[in-house]
């Protein structure tokens, strides 16, 4: 017969990945690579990340054993994306050698979860090339960071006074055909929306301070940059993203130290002008923050932002929903941090540009440095996923600002450090560095179908680590105040045949309803309904025989709301 203790709690939840038979005996050894750190309120899932040094991008379970990894024979070219249907959308370095910067890429390629290449697609020549970032769009199109090459003599008619050639960075959006095609259907330029205080006799002139919607095109950043600031790579764009909800794109300039948004709902002409779309202004900024002193309307006093990495719209459901959260590099004096803010916009998506964003959240702890690289991203428990890049440290910490989870890549330039060796590397850049990672949750649709055949040891060999129990784990972090009728419940139920468990469902109105088992190390064990229901109570069933002592989790998913029930099997 089964016992059985149950606990229950609100989602977004946490797998508490209580130590199950065969882990307890784990030995505590010296760790220098791999999962280093991991208490039970880390939330589920598998994290991707691709060694920027190196040519293949892995996927692995929070104890870091390989869940899968993608091959190429060409480097990284940053960035990387596991979509739903369990492809992997990767840049690729083609290592132009006219657009030699970091974060130089120039392809991008698709890949099967099983390895084989789906599409590819080079945007990568004399005048322009794919650099750094990629996104996916809901409608199958991929949005292209990219730059292109101006002359000095058109850089100087525009009114830029330094010398030399410049790298304008822009956006296209390609729609793929066939196994390496693809049509450009939208684009947004920077060329098309500069202004200048320098020559009245030349084109874009204007007082910079009174149009925060134009990029001063002879803004140069203090800060040592990466691109230099007078150099060709003069904004070094490194990521952008997508809102779909309001249909704009963000954009991170780190050689501005701003973070930028623009309407993607405008045409290709719209977008090349400063009217049209939703919200009039055509290609124009719709709304800027940062470093003021970049549109001269602000001193270093008001600023924000210190060559930042990997902005991104925290998504609906989640604690912090539509704020921006991003990696805020800074300098050695100043340390990094990941801030989260607020910004000063309605719900049809118009910002107040005379606004600056409130800081909601930051984690700053001392000693805590990335110069170059870093991403954050906000877990469904309410957790952040930080990447540290040149390190090749991940981390999630909770809203207590506590190490949860501590992981270093093992990967150099594909080759596996073993448990116990060091990485190498100098200069403050190890080897394994890594440019972001990502979180995915064990119900993300690209696991569907799919054969987890999760290795016994992690990537580096030796022993899995133990799991430390934390008292209080997170029980409500998205915010929402879940309805008294609404309900998950479970129980035991006595059987001679089988070891049963009872799933009682409550819920006030008709929708769209989803149970699944979990077990600990959060991969689903079956589903028990998954169909539309009439508001009321139902009451199922799952036969537990054959199902190990352990951790387990009842998940119950609707249209508005989300709960989960937690037991322990004592068979």
């Amino acid at each position: 017969m089964l016992h059985f203790m149950r606990i229950s709690f609100l989602f977004p939840f946490v797998f508490s990945l209580i130590m199950l038979t065969g882990l307890s005996t784990l030995a505590q050894q010296r760790r220098t690579v791999g999962v280093v750190t991991m208490y039970s309120d880390t939330a589920p899932g598998y994290t991707l990340f691709a060694p920027l040094m190196g040519t293949d991008t892995y996927l692995v379970d929070n104890f870091g054993r390989q869940i899968n990894v993608w091959k190429s024979d060409k480097l990284s070219g940053a960035s990387d994306y596991l979509l739903k249907d369990g492809s992997l959308l990767r840049c690729e370095s083609l290592q132009n050698m006219v657009f030699n910067g970091g974060g130089s890429g120039g392809r991008i390629k698709r890949t099967s979860w099983d390895g084989k290449v789906m599409w590819t697609y080079d945007y990568s020549s004399n005048n322009y090339c794919q650099q750094h970032d990629i996104e996916y769009l809901p409608n199958g199109n991929v949005l292209i960071l990219a730059w292109e090459l101006k002359s000095e003599a058109e850089a100087q008619a525009a009114g830029r006074t330094t010398r030399g050639n410049v790298w304008m960075d822009h956006v296209v959006e390609v729609k793929p055909s066939g196994s390496n095609g693809g049509q450009i259907v939208w684009e947004w330029h920077v060329w098309d929306h500069l202004i200048q205080d320098k020559d009245q006799s030349k084109k874009n002139y204007g007082k910079v301070a009174d149009h925060p919607e134009l990029i001063d095109i002879n803004f140069v950043n203090n800060d040592m940059t990466i691109g230099g600031g007078s150099s060709a790579d003069w904004l070094h764009t490194n990521a952008v993203f997508y809102n779909e909800e309001l249909d704009q794109i963000l954009i991170s300039v780190l050689d501005f130290s701003e973070v930028w948004i623009i309407d993607h709902s405008t045409t290709k002409e719209e977008a090349a002008s400063h009217s049209g779309g939703k919200h009039g202004k055509g290609g124009d900024l719709l709304y800027r923050f940062g470093n003021p002193a970049a549109y001269k309307s602000g001193t270093n006093a008001d600023r924000l932002l210190y060559l930042q990495h990997g902005p991104v719209w925290i998504p609906k459901g989640y604690k912090g929903e539509g704020n921006i959260i991003v990696f805020n590099n800074g300098n050695q004096s100043r340390g990094s941090s990941v801030d989260e803010y607020k910004l000063p916009v309605d719900s049809e998506g118009k910002y107040d540009m005379k606004k600056k964003p409130e800081k909601v959240w930051s984690y700053a702890p001392s000693n805590f440095y990335a110069s170059n690289m870093g991403s954050a991203q906000r877990l469904e428990n309410g957790n952040t996923l930080i990447c540290q890049g040149p390190s090749g440290t991940i981390l999630e910490v909770n809203e207590r600002k506590e190490i949860v989870w501590k992981y270093i890549s093992p990967v150099t330039n594909n080759s596996i450090v073993r448990q116990g060796q060091s990485v190498g590397g100098g200069f403050g850049m190890a080897l394994n560095q890594c440019f972001r990672a990502w979180r995915y949750s064990p119900d993300y649709e690209a696991f569907e179908g799919k054969n987890l055949k999760i290795p016994a040891a992690p990537l580096e060999g030796g022993e899995l680590i133990k799991v430390e129990l934390r008292e209080t784990n997170t029980l409500l972090s998205s915010g929402k105040h879940i309805p008294a009728e609404f309900s998950l419940s479970s129980h035991a139920i006595p059987s001679n045949s089988a070891s049963m468990v009872g799933i009682n469902v409550k819920i006030p109105s008709n929708t769209n309803a989803k149970v699944k088992i979990y077990n600990a190390e959060g991969k689903e064990i079956t589903t028990v309904v998954n169909q539309y229901l009439s508001a009321g109570d139902y009451n199922y069933k799952w036969n537990a025989n054959g199902f190990a002592r352990g951790v387990y989790f009842v998940k119950l998913v609707t249209n508005n709301y989300t709960v989960a029930d937690k037991l322990v099997l004592l068979k």
